[in-house]
């Protein structure tokens, strides 16, 4: 993963993932759970995604340019107990959870243990990640997709555009919008470089 001239390996972005993951984990994450995610494009994001996947847990993607109002919705309405985020990024008034700053968190050297992959217990059919929609009709609505569905999006997809390890990728859908599952997940499986805009 690049973003703004800095570049993780997989085994980086990995062992951040697992290290993160072995916090939440630590915090009660489980299958089901759903783990607001609130930051700005960066490699956070990227470690996030993975970290809440890797705990078992589902990611709910916000987009912290969304208005506040909208932000309370999705954090109320998905259940959010965690949120994790940035310095600089605003947790609105009255959210009860905790908030988890990124940053601090995966700052510092990588460990040895931090290369081993923890054990989540999530299985096919679970919440991998819920989104909103615009809401364009009325009040957003949660969208919710199964780890097995976000797999075959991945083959799918990697077949039709014949995606491989020597490509990349740019993120630069908002966070918060389904198109960016499309711009992540099929390049990480292929082995391909995801180029955060």
């Amino acid at each position: 993963a690049v973003y703004n001239g800095r570049r993780w390996t997989y085994r980086e972005l990995n062992a951040r993932a697992n290290r993160l993951a072995r916090l939440l984990i630590e915090k009660g994450a489980r299958p089901e759970q759903r783990i607001g995610i609130m930051v700005k494009p960066s490699l956070d994001m990227a470690s996030g995604v993975l970290a809440v996947l890797k705990a078992g847990a589902a990611y709910v993607p916000i987009d912290p340019g969304y208005p506040e109002q909208r932000i309370k919705y999705v954090l109320e309405d998905s259940g959010a107990e965690l949120l994790l985020t940035q310095t600089g990024v605003a947790v609105p008034d009255g959210f009860c959870g905790e908030a988890i700053l990124l940053d601090s968190v995966l700052s510092g050297d990588i460990s040895p243990e931090d290369d081993v992959n923890p054990q989540s217990g999530a299985e096919p059919h679970n919440l991998a990640y819920l989104i909103y929609t615009s809401g364009t009709t009325g009040q957003p609505k949660g969208v919710m997709v199964e780890h097995q569905s976000l797999v075959n999006l991945c083959y799918w997809h990697n077949d039709a555009f014949n995606v491989t390890e020597h490509d990349k990728s740019a993120k630069y859908a908002g966070f918060g919008f389904d198109a960016s599952v499309w711009e992540m997940f099929p390049y990480w499986i292929a082995g391909a470089e995801l180029h955060i805009i």
